[in-house]
């Protein structure tokens, strides 16, 4: 083999382990970025999971503090029946003396 054809195998043996050396950094720094992108997506989860747990307890407490509410009219419309009854057993009372 000739000196250039030795000077031409040299450099094409340098430029393959370049790219290869290149590729295997590129390889990682797309490892990094899927592994970055992996870790945000999971946060990102995670956030919007605690987000709708929120929302379902606000909802519960919405729920049980109309509940209560519902319970306190009825409560409020038979107490004042009763009242309304009472007034009106008086009246017819003092009607009948």
């Amino acid at each position: 083999m000739t000196t250039q054809a030795r000077d031409i195998e040299r450099k094409l043996n340098e430029s393959f382990l370049k790219s290869e050396h290149d590729l295997k950094l590129v390889k990682q720094k797309h490892e990094e970025e899927c592994q970055n992108l992996k870790r945000v997506s999971e946060e990102r989860e995670k956030h919007l999971q605690d987000h709708i747990t929120e929302l379902y307890r606000k909802h519960d407490n919405m729920e049980k503090q109309y509940k209560a509410y519902i319970q306190a009219k009825d409560r409020s419309i038979e107490e004042l029946n009763a009242d309304k009854q009472k007034l009106i057993k008086e009246r017819d009372d003092m009607r009948d003396r």
